[in-house]
This record gives C-alpha cells, sequence and structure tokens, in this order.
C-alpha cells in the first residue's frame, strides 16, 4: 500500500485507509453483555498500534464468547506470552474475527487443541484449520474470556479483511458502539527544533492552550503563530471519550485544511501490520516518553523529510488553518489556528520577538558542559547539528570563535543575550569535499573583546556523528572500545522529527560490567540498532546484554560470535546497556502437592510458582507425573503453573518432575513424590 499521495505540489495527505468490502449484513456483539470499551483501534503501543479493541468483562474470566456470524474456526493459537489463547474466525463473508486471551476454547475445540499438546508434549500450539473442522452458526459459543497472555481479564477482539488487514471494528456494523461525545482539542505544540530544551532556553514558547467557543465545538488559540522566526511543525493534543469507556481514546479522522488544500490526512481505518510502526511518526514520540499519548503531529514523513517548517508548507500570511478532528461515530471537533509573517514584528508589535531566559541556560550548561576557568562550555546536541553554547565572564559584547586548528578556519559564535554565545560548529572540515562532519577531538574558542585581553581555551568535542560526509553509517564506541553501537544504513533509520546525528556514550558504574548510555536518548527508530560487546579472551557461560531502566534490567539478547569473541543484540531503543552473566536457574517455590504429601484425588491439580532474577523466564516448561508429560499452564503475571494430569492415577507413591528454564538456558529441575491415598470416611 502506497501511503503517500501527492495532491497538489505542496500537499501530501498521509491515509492508513484502503477501500475495503465489509459485510452488509450487521455482526453480533461477541459476549452477550454490555459494550465497555477500555481500548480502542489506534491506541498507543510501544513502536505499534493497538489493532482491536479491548472489551471489559468486568474483571471476571470466562465470559461466554460468540460467533458474529456463520463461519468457521480457521487457526488455533496457544502460548503463555502475547494473545495467550487465541482463535481466528472465518465467517462465510471471507472476513476474519479474532478472540484474544481467552479462558478456555468451546468443549470439543478445547478436547481437540488439548490432544495436540499432549501428542506434541508442547503448551505452545499454532494450529490452521480446515473449513469443515469446527464450523459454528451465528450466536453459537466458541470460546471464554479469560486472562491468558499478557493483561487483566478481558475480550481482544479483531477484524481482519479476507487479505488479514485489520480493520476499525467502531466502523463496522454490530461493533459500534453508542457515542455522543466529540473530540477535545487541549493543546497545540511547535515541534520539529532540533533541541527542545535549548529552543526555550532561547525564547520559544512551544505550549499553547486551546479555549472552546461557548457557542459550538470549535477551538482557538488565544495568540498568533509567527512564520519566519524558526522552523516548526505543528502537534496537537486531542482526546476522545468513546461510549461508555472513561479513559481517554484515540481520534478516527484527523484533517489539517488551509482554505480548499488539504495539508493532513489521517484516519485510524485499516492498517497494514507491515505499518504498525508508523505509530513512532504520527504520534509526537517525546510526548508519548513521558506517558501522555494524545499529541498528533499533523505532518506526514515525506513533507517533512522535503520541506523545513509549516511556514514553508502554507506561505507567509495565509488564511487560518483548520483542524478537523472526527470519532469513529461521526462526532467532530474543529480547530482554529492563525500563523501570520512575522518579519514585520518589529515594527507593529504584532508579535512578541522572542527573548532568552539565562535560568534555561544556565540549566544548559549545569546539564552539557564544563567549565574552562573563567568561562563555561557545552555541546547540545540537536539533530543535523551540533551546538555550542559558551558563557563568557563579561555580557560586554565581544567576538567568539571557535576554531578548528586542524583544518585552519573556524565559525562565529552569536551573542544571544548577555554572557551566552551559540553556534552551530559541526560544519568545521574541509570545505574542498563538501563536507560538514566535525573531524577533530577538541575545538579551541578564541574570545575577542572590544576592551580588554582576549582569551581562548579548547573544549573536547564530546559528540559523535553517526552518518559519514559519504552518507554511509558510522559506529559509536565507548571510551573502554569495549562497547559499540551502530544505526542502520541509509537515512530513513529515525523518524524525521525525531532524527539526531550527534551522539555521545557514557560509561557509568563499578563492577565487572559498566553501563553504558547513549546520549540523547529519545529517538524514535524505524530500524533496530545493533549493540556489540566486546567479550575477551574466554566467553562466560550465560552471557547476555540487558537495558537499564526504571524496573531494572531486561534481557535483550545475546547471540556471541566466537570468533571476533563479542556478544550483539538488537533493539528499538536507545537504552543504557549493560552486560551481565546468569548462571542461576530459575527458582520454583510454593510446589504443590509438596514432597511427601497425600492427595485424594485421581487427577490432582500440580501447581508451582517460579520466576528469574535477571534475563527472566521462558516458556520451557515440563510437568511430569510418573514420566507422563501433563499440560503446564502459566500465567506470566503471576508466575504461577498450573497442571492437572489428563489421565487417572493409581494409589500409592507416585514420582513428580518438573522442570523450567530462563532465557540464557540455565535449567532448574525438581523430583519429588507424593501419595494417592483415600478419603477418610466420616
Amino acid at each position: 500500500m502506497n501511503l503517500f499521495h501527492r495532491t497538489s505540489s505542496f500537499v501530501i495527505t498521509l491515509s492508513l485507509l484502503c477501500s475495503s468490502s465489509v459485510a452488509v449484513a450487521e455482526y453480533l456483539w461477541p459476549l452477550p453483555f454490555g459494550n465497555e470499551l477500555t481500548s480502542i483501534f489506534g491506541d498507543y503501543r510501544t513502536r505499534r498500534y493497538h489493532l482491536g479493541i479491548d472489551m471489559r468483562t468486568g474483571g471476571e474470566i470466562g465470559k461466554t464468547v460468540v460467533a458474529p456470524a456463520d463461519g468457521y474456526i480457521m487457526r488455533v493459537r496457544t502460548g503463555y506470552f502475547g494473545y495467550g489463547k487465541v482463535i481466528y474466525f472465518k465467517m462465510t463473508d471471507g472476513n476474519t474475527c479474532v478472540f484474544a486471551h481467552l479462558s478456555a476454547f468451546a468443549p470439543k475445540l478445547e478436547d481437540y487443541i488439548q490432544q495436540r499438546q499432549i501428542a506434541a508434549e508442547s503448551y505452545n500450539q499454532d494450529i490452521e484449520l480446515s473449513a469443515d473442522k469446527f464450523p459454528y452458526k451465528r450466536g453459537e459459543t466458541i470460546g471464554f474470556s479469560g486472562a491468558t497472555g499478557v493483561g487483566a481479564p478481558h475480550l481482544h477482539f479483531e477484524y481482519r479483511t479476507p487479505d488479514n488487514v485489520p480493520v476499525n471494528p467502531l466502523t463496522i456494523k454490530g461493533f459500534a458502539v453508542v457515542d455522543n461525545s466529540a473530540p477535545v482539542f487541549r493543546n497545540l505544540r511547535l515541534v520539529g527544533f532540533d533541541n527542545e530544551e535549548l529552543a526555550r532556553a532561547v525564547g520559544w514558547d512551544l505550549s499553547h492552550a486551546f479555549r472552546k467557543s461557548a457557542r459550538s465545538s470549535e477551538y482557538t488559540l488565544s495568540v498568533t503563530l509567527p512564520c519566519g522566526l524558526d522552523d516548526f511543525w505543528l502537534a496537537a493534543e486531542i482526546v476522545d471519550k468513546v461510549g461508555k469507556s472513561l479513559a481517554n481514546k484515540p481520534i478516527y479522522d484527523l484533517e489539517v485544511r488551509c482554505l480548499d488544500r488539504v495539508l493532513y490526512h489521517l484516519r485510524y481505518d485499516k492498517v497494514s501490520f507491515d505499518d504498525t510502526y508508523l505509530i513512532d511518526a504520527q504520534r509526537n514520540f517525546t510526548m508519548a516518553q513521558t506517558g501522555n499519548q494524545e499529541y498528533y503531529n499533523l505532518v506526514d514523513l515525506q513533507t517533512v523529510r522535503t520541506m523545513s517548517g509549516i511556514c514553508e508548507l502554507v506561505g507567509q500570511d495565509p488564511p487560518p488553518i483548520e483542524i478537523i478532528a472526527t470519532d469513529a461515530a461521526g462526532n467532530s471537533s474543529k480547530a482554529i489556528v492563525r500563523i501570520s509573517d512575522a518579519s514585520h514584528s518589529s515594527m507593529d508589535g504584532k508579535f512578541a520577538v522572542p527573548k532568552p531566559d539565562t535560568t534555561r541556560l544556565n540549566s544548559l550548561l549545569d546539564k552539557y558542559g564544563q567549565d574552562y576557568a573563567a568561562f563555561e562550555a557545552a555541546w547540545i546536541p540537536g539533530g543535523r547539528n551540533l551546538y555550542l553554547l559558551v558563557k563568557a565572564p563579561s555580557a560586554k559584547p565581544a567576538k567568539v570563535t571557535a576554531l578548528n586548528l586542524d583544518a585552519g578556519f573556524g565559525e562565529a559564535l552569536n551573542q544571544i543575550i548577555g554572557k551566552f554565545y551559540l553556534g552551530i560548529v559541526d560544519r568545521m572540515s574541509d570545505t574542498a569535499s563538501g563536507g560538514i562532519v566535525l573531524e577533530t577531538d577538541s575545538v579551541h574558542v578564541l574570545f575577542e573583546p572590544a576592551v580588554g585581553e582576549r582569551a581562548s581555551f579548547a573544549v573536547p568535542v564530546a559528540y559523535q556523528r553517526i552518518r559519514h560526509r559519504s552518507g554511509t553509517s558510522l559506529p559509536l564506541t565507548s571510551d573502554d572500545r569495549r562497547y559499540t553501537i551502530e544505526f542502520p544504513e541509509g537515512v530513513n533509520a529515525m523518524f524525521p522529527l525525531e532524527e539526531n546525528y550527534y551522539f555521545k556514550v557514557e560509561r557509568s558504574g563499578i563492577g565487572r560490567f559498566a553501563n553504558y548510555s547513549l546520549l540523547p536518548s529519545n529517538s524514535a527508530l524505524t530500524k533496530q540498532v545493533s549493540y556489540t560487546y566486546a567479550l575477551g579472551d574466554t566467553i562466560p557461560k550465560g552471557i547476555g546484554l540487558y537495558s537499564v531502566g526504571g524496573k531494572g534490567l531486561f534481557y535483550l539478547g545475546g547471540t556471541v560470535d566466537s570468533v571476533k569473541k563479542t556478544m550483539s543484540a538488537k533493539s528499538y531503543v536507545l537504552a543504557t546497556i549493560t552486560a551481565r552473566q546468569d548462571t542461576i536457574p530459575p527458582n520454583v517455590r510454593q510446589l504443590r502437592p509438596a514432597a511427601g504429601a497425600v492427595v485424594t484425588s485421581a487427577r490432582p491439580k500440580i501447581s508451582f510458582r517460579f520466576g528469574d532474577e535477571l534475563s527472566g523466564v521462558s516458556d520451557n516448561i515440563d510437568v511430569r507425573i510418573d514420566g507422563k508429560w501433563c499440560i503446564p499452564v502459566y500465567d506470566p503475571e503471576s508466575g504461577e503453573v498450573t497442571a492437572e494430569p489428563h489421565f487417572d492415577i493409581a494409589g500409592g507413591k507416585h514420582k513428580l518432575e518438573i522442570r523450567v528454564a530462563d532465557k540464557t538456558g540455565n535449567v532448574r529441575r525438581i523430583s519429588t513424590e507424593f501419595t494417592r491415598g483415600k478419603k477418610k470416611s466420616r
């Protein structure tokens, strides 16, 4: 599917829609009670859309799930993670419904799947079925809601076209819900600056609140945004309530217009699985990382890559820009944004000229900088530019130049306010080659006041550029040479609004394994980066790479190259990385029946909890009674495993064997005995 369709020489409409054939007849709601939703199509997930709707089940497990139309079960999957127990139901019109996190299937199907699990001695199954194997009529029970996989009790439901593309169920007859609430505009943000901290420090006000008209569903800003002061795009915070849902939900349709021109169009109607990563371009990634996922970037990728900002797109002194937000029920709201030419702001006072904030500038120096005698200086990464901020000992004007002594030339730093000077210095290379790469270990800052003595000092270059002037990717390496990060080849490894070319690797921590942080770490990636760690002459058992976060360590993996003596892993996250050696198998506790226990049931329930303190548990779980495999059911959130033999056990002693493993291959084996006795007579 071609996501980008040019509608004029300046306008590109982004639509994740394709026209699809849907059934004319109304479907049956899958749960025979209520239709409250906890999540809808287009909700934000890490690097992907939520491609269905989540139906509330009142916190209960075992609610009846029925077939929305005549059809058959074409596929069944069972797994401990993700969707858990899931049904793919093919309807006679060719469309498919997906039911996930089920606690159980309909009885005949449940028996069939269990027999397949027993034969394979594996809980994890992915089975395709013929049309005549498990047919069901509209309204017949096909399964029961649950909490398998990940998440609280609920039913995850998807509607897919015959070519397996998810469609927004709220647009389909039978799956829509009553909704009378129009979307709400909250705030507008100016986005696309090299570094938002720096933008605020030099005087930009990036956030503006919408105000609602008392007479209509129209929203406006109390300010007129200036074109010509800098390049920026717009992002709008828009929220919506859907039916009985309490939490905010994504909108369905978003359009940005200027007179008869469509500047941007986004609709959450139909999304290919190949395009789900685009959510980090359509939602503002920076805001999403802080927990606010309702900011929509009002520009598409191709426009960002070919134009410098909204001002270039609309021209100076344009008519008002209209933003129209609509939900799946057709409720609509409109916001008006005015942008005008800022070039005559000094004449008529129409715009306030940005005034740098010395408090914010000092904060930048505290965060990024170092002291150099009477001066302070800081490298500040900003998209494709690398800035140098210098604080002089005096506010009197001076000529300040950053010199590349190796190349024999320099760049002037501009006095932005008082003692502060700022400039872009990444162009300091051989101009004959046309390069803009800063290729030197340090720059020499020359301070020449109008009155007084000159001063100079050297500032070590703290950041490395990940793109060579030839366009190839450059690896970033830590100061101890043990850790390397590589970005994928090509200029589109990052979304353009979050694109950074300059990074630095910081090493911290004590002990055997250091922590390696990449700064800045707030870029949204379109492709995975590669982390590599040098192991030395000996490859430790159970070695792996981990990301370091607020919840502790998260195992990324560890592919070992025995020739190069390195270990590597890939990730879509620019995280703090460390290496760890995991040699301890998972722990097992609360085993029932306990060693030496007496049970009376011919099919006693086996249960235990297990966990792992480092790499985490794998789905390699094995439970046996007298050597016969039992179906182990694992809840990843509680850590509990339950199993019940599919055969009767005789009276007397029986051997219980359990085997579990972690993600680096450490195995815990437990072998105990219990006795089946007779029930005591009263």
